[in-house]
C-alpha cells in the first residue's frame, strides 16, 4: 500500500517500507545518543519590556555545540514553543551557561515547563550576575559564553540559533567540573539529570527535599510500575542516607516509604500516559504539604521504632484503594 502525501508544492508517495526505514533511523540515532555523554547547559537571555521592565528567561538545554573558531560560533537548539525564543529574538543576545556538577538545582529549575507569560520570574531564587548588556549569567557555572545572534533556522519543532561569542569565561576553581548526563530514557532533561544524580548518591543534601523524594518515586513508578519500582526506591533512599548519615535526623522509615509509594502509584493511575512530573504535582498539590502524612498517621505510630522496620497501616484514615 502507498500513502499519498499532498501539498500545494509537492506530491509524493511514501510506502510503509519508507516509514519503517525512517523509524529505524530515528531509533538508531536515539540509541547512539543515549551512550554519548552530553554537557548540561542553561541558555539565558533578557530583554526590556515597557510594561514589565527587564524580562529574564532561561532554559536547560542539551543541544549545544561549537561550530567554528573563526569566527567563534556556537549552536543551540531550543523547542520552538519556549518563550525564551521571543526574548532572544528581541535582544539578539543569549548566554550559554555550562553547569557544574554542583548545580543540580539550576539544571532542574530551568528544565521546568514554562508558561507563555513574559512576567513569570525565573530568577527570583537563582544567583546570577549581569553580563554584556544585562545578560543574566549564572554564578558557579563551569563555563560561560555570551553570544550575539548571527542567524536562526527552524528545524522541525526547534529553533536553531547560531551565536557569535562576545565573551567567554571558564571557572578557575579546580574543584568545579562540568555536569554531564546520558539520555538513558525518554525522561525530560530535568528528570534525567536528577535521577542520574540520585542513583549516584550525588544529589546535594540541601536539594534532597520532600519534593525531590516525590520526583524520585514518580520517575521510578512511571517507568517501571509500582512492583518493580519499590525495591529501587527503597535501595536508593537507603544508599543516600548512608552517604549522608552524619546529616540526616529522621532516617529511613519503611512505613513512610511504602505509604508514599502507594499514594503516588494511585495518583499516577488517574493521570494520562505521558504526563510530566510538573503535571503530577499540579494535580496532587496536597502531596507536597508537610502535614499530608499526619492526615493518615498519628505521631505515636510514626515515632514507633517498629514503623521504621516494617510497614504499619494508617491509624487515622485508610489508604485509598
Amino acid at each position: 500500500m502507498r500513502l499519498m502525501l499532498r501539498s500545494p508544492l509537492v506530491r509524493s508517495c511514501v510506502t510503509y517500507k519508507d516509514l519503517a526505514v525512517t523509524y529505524r533511523r530515528i531509533s538508531g540515532l536515539k540509541k547512539v545518543m543515549r551512550v554519548l555523554p552530553q554537557p548540561v547547559v542553561v541558555v539565558t537571555s533578557s530583554m526590556t519590556e515597557p510594561a514589565l521592565g527587564t524580562v529574564r528567561k532561561g532554559v536547560t538545554c542539551s543541544s549545544f555545540t561549537s561550530l567554528t573558531l573563526e569566527p567563534p560560533t556556537v549552536l543551540i537548539s531550543i523547542y520552538s514553543q519556549n518563550i525564551i525564543n521571543k526574548v532572544i529574538e528581541n535582544s539578539q543576545l543569549f548566554a550559554v551557561n555550562l553547569l557544574s556538577d554542583k548545580q543540580l538545582k539550576e539544571g532542574m529549575h530551568f528544565a521546568k515547563a514554562l508558561s507563555s507569560s513574559l512576567s513569570e520570574d525565573q530568577f527570583s531564587e537563582i544567583k546570577y550576575t549581569s553580563g554584556y548588556e544585562g545578560l543574566p549569567v549564572l554564578e558557579g557555572a563551569a563555563g560561560k559564553l555570551q553570544c550575539h545572534v548571527s542567524s536562526v533556522d527552524t528545524v522541525g519543532d526547534h529553533k536553531v540559533w547560531h551565536g557569535t561569542v562576545i565573551e567567554a569565561d571558564v571557572a578557575t576553581d579546580a574543584t568545579i567540573n562540568p555536569m554531564l548526563y546520558y539520555q538513558r530514557s525518554f525522561r525530560s532533561i530535568g528528570d534525567e539529570i536528577f535521577m542520574q544524580a540520585f542513583e549516584n548518591a550525588s544529589v546535594p543534601f540541601a536539594d534532597w527535599t520532600h519534593e525531590a523524594h516525590l520526583r524520585m518515586a514518580w520517575n521510578y513508578i512511571t517507568k517501571h510500575g509500582k512492583d518493580m519500582a519499590t525495591p529501587l526506591i527503597k535501595t536508593g533512599i537507603q544508599k543516600f542516607n548512608e552517604k549522608n548519615k552524619h546529616k540526616i535526623t529522621y532516617g529511613y522509615s519503611e512505613t513512610v516509604t511504602m505509604f508514599y509509594i502507594h499514594i503516588i502509584s494511585k495518583a499516577i493511575s488517574h493521570l494520562p500516559v505521558g504526563h510530566t512530573f510538573e503535571d503530577f504535582i499540579i494535580s496532587n498539590k496536597e502531596l507536597t504539604e508537610s502535614a499530608y502524612l499526619s492526615t493518615y498517621y498519628s505521631e505515636h505510630v510514626l515515632n514507633d521504632p517498629i514503623s521504621k522496620l516494617t510497614f504499619i497501616k494508617p491509624d487515622k484514615i485508610s489508604l485509598p484503594s
